[in-house]
């Protein structure tokens, strides 16, 4: 069996104005009279987001683990208090980590002495989901304004992106069908036949996140954070193989 592993021409991708997003690697096996060309093609249709994730959370810190986490624990109920006033469900706020650790100055051992002990840090983090991308930055000064002083994100997708995918499986199989039949008219044969199709699906590609930490969340709780949403990508990945005909 010959196999013959080609990089896609220039002449090939100038046939395929509707695909040119599409990555196209292509193998042509040939074994007797049935030639078989395998095009392993990624399409990504994006789109503006409709939902955007937050990492909201609280740090304390103070001599004893109870007091630590006593402090968090009012902290943190105001801030969970402060999403849902601005009208995020329950179902769309979720716990995703406390944490509890002694915290030491190391300073000391420049002078050859043991760490000092100095209490005890008490971490606790939710993830709040909201579709209310135009008054996201509002959201992040309420979060700030409410205690947060942990904040990460947001990370934007889509809710649904059935009907994008949709479009990018049409837009792969139409680039894999012409590729198939460049290759055909190339090497002699006049058609193509559609063998196999296998797909593999890729993540939403997220666009523009933005982190506030330490002294710049001070600073950010005096004015609204711009936030621009940008778009997402929704990605497809087929493998196609096709049987060049005389």
């Amino acid at each position: 069996m010959l196999r013959i592993a080609a990089m896609t021409s220039a002449l090939a991708l100038a046939t395929l104005p509707l695909a040119a997003a599409a990555q196209v690697q292509p193998m042509i096996q040939v074994e007797g009279d049935a030639p078989i060309v395998t095009l392993n093609i990624t399409e990504t249709i994006d789109a503006k987001p409709d939902t955007a994730t937050i990492g909201a959370g609280v740090q304390t810190t103070a001599p004893t683990a109870t007091d630590a986490l006593r402090q968090n624990s009012v902290k943190m109920d105001a801030l969970i208090k402060a999403v849902k006033a601005r009208g995020v469900a329950d179902k769309d706020i979720q716990t995703t980590g406390i944490n509890l650790s002694p915290q030491y100055d190391y300073n000391p051992q420049q002078r050859g002495l043991p760490p000092r002990f100095t209490g005890y840090q008490v971490s606790n983090e939710v993830r709040v989901k909201t579709r209310e991308i135009s008054k996201l930055g509002e959201m992040l000064d309420a979060l700030i304004s409410a205690g947060g002083n942990q904040i990460n994100g947001p990370y934007f997708s889509l809710d649904n992106d059935d009907a994008l995918k949709v479009q990018a499986r049409t837009r792969a199989l139409q680039t894999a069908q012409e590729q198939a039949r460049f290759y055909a008219q190339q090497t002699g044969y006049s058609n193509v036949r559609l063998v196999g199709i296998t797909e593999s699906q890729g993540y939403a590609r997220p666009y523009n996140q933005i982190m506030v930490t330490g002294a710049a969340m001070r600073d950010s709780a005096e004015a609204k954070a711009p936030v621009e949403p940008g778009q997402v990508g929704t990605t497809v990945n087929i493998a196609v193989q096709y049987q060049l005909m005389r």
